[in-house]
């Protein structure tokens, strides 16, 4: 069925009964595709938008905000959001795309996905006051288990950092103390109640002030990874 939209006359063109009556539809359609075209343009530029971000506390608080805070300076109108996660949290959000890219610990077993280092971490030992007889000559791991041992959780990639690390010298390892953050895990070891396996950069407050007494170790401990990780079609610049 053929409708006529226009009206040819002398005076030039003008809309039928039946183009008046779409008309507002199609300026309204057109105003959406130069909205849509508007904010791809902004998006571009970086001049609007947002970017969802996923990591633990303990690594935005010591590792990235810095770099966050300067795309803040040089983009202001991107509207940034940060997620907590796990390793496996932060790689499951990125599956069902409740975040952009994240920050975690390198290696991961994901292969659906990009990695790319960002930094590396020393990790120690440390002690309490109470415990200060341990600093004073280099300990072999098995020494170490002779007093409660504290760690993060299992599933943590400290604590299974921790774990290959005895291994290797083929001894099992069994947590005494678990906790869920760098401050929990401090408060235990400055009461005493065992030794902790840590970040440096995560205490180096306590160190300094002399409320942490780092262990020094026969095994050297290698650094770690922190990695960005993201979907094939992301690009990430710090």
């Amino acid at each position: 069925m053929e409708v006529q939209l226009f009206a040819r006359h002398a005076k030039g063109v003008e809309l039928t009964r039946e183009g008046e009556t779409i008309f507002p539809y199609i300026q309204q359609a057109l105003g959406c595709i130069d909205k849509a075209e508007q904010q791809l343009q902004e998006l571009k530029q970086l001049e609007g938008g947002h970017v969802t971000i996923g990591g633990s506390d303990s690594t935005f608080k010591h590792f990235v905000l810095p770099s966050i805070q300067r795309f803040q300076v040089r983009y202001p109108n991107i509207h940034i959001r940060l997620q907590h996660g796990s390793t496996p949290q932060i790689i499951e959000k990125l599956d069902n795309g409740s975040i952009d890219f994240g920050f975690v610990h390198l290696p991961v077993q994901a292969r659906h996905v990009e990695t790319q280092p960002f930094l590396s971490i020393s990790s120690l030992f440390v002690v309490g006051e109470q415990n200060r007889e341990l600093a004073g000559r280099p300990l072999l791991l098995e020494e170490v288990l002779d007093y409660p041992l504290i760690t993060f959780s299992r599933t943590s990639s400290s604590t299974q950092f921790l774990h290959r690390l005895f291994e290797r010298q083929g001894v099992h390892v069994q947590p005494d103390i678990e906790v869920g953050s760098v401050e929990l895990l401090i408060e235990c070891v400055k009461l005493g109640m065992g030794v902790a396996f840590v970040t440096k950069d995560f205490v180096l407050r306590e160190l300094k002030k002399g409320e942490l007494i780092p262990l020094e170790m026969k095994e050297p401990i290698e650094q770690r990874t922190i990695g960005i990780v993201k979907g094939a079609a992301v690009i990430v610049s710090c």
